[in-house]
């Protein structure tokens, strides 16, 4: 089966490249910034959305994906969230993610 990837990466590199040789399609972004999403989702019917834990940013990452996805008619949308994410972790990023697991 010959499905169509596309992923946003940070910056071009080597790990960027091994998924251009498989044949993934690569676009340079960031998921805190609005139109980076907004043009990586474009023509995309299903994504997957995952943040690292360490990061600060991910609700308004998440709510940049969700509004850019609405915009752009993505169908279906898969979130990798973690194990921890739930309101009384005393982590804040397992916090974090629980909050934007239920965006």
């Amino acid at each position: 089966m010959n499905i169509p990837v596309r992923a946003m990466v940070h910056q071009l590199d080597e790990r960027s490249a091994a998924l251009a040789a498989q044949g993934v399609e690569i676009v340079v972004g960031d998921l805190s910034d609005f139109n980076s999403v907004s043009a990586a989702l474009k023509g995309i019917s299903s994504a997957y959305f995952v943040y690292p834990i360490q990061v600060p940013g991910l609700i308004e990452a998440t709510a940049y994906f969700i509004q850019a996805a609405r915009e752009q008619n993505v169908g279906h949308i898969v979130n990798m969230s973690q194990r921890t994410a739930r309101r009384e972790s005393p982590s804040h990023g397992a916090q974090n993610h629980w909050l934007a697991d239920g965006c």
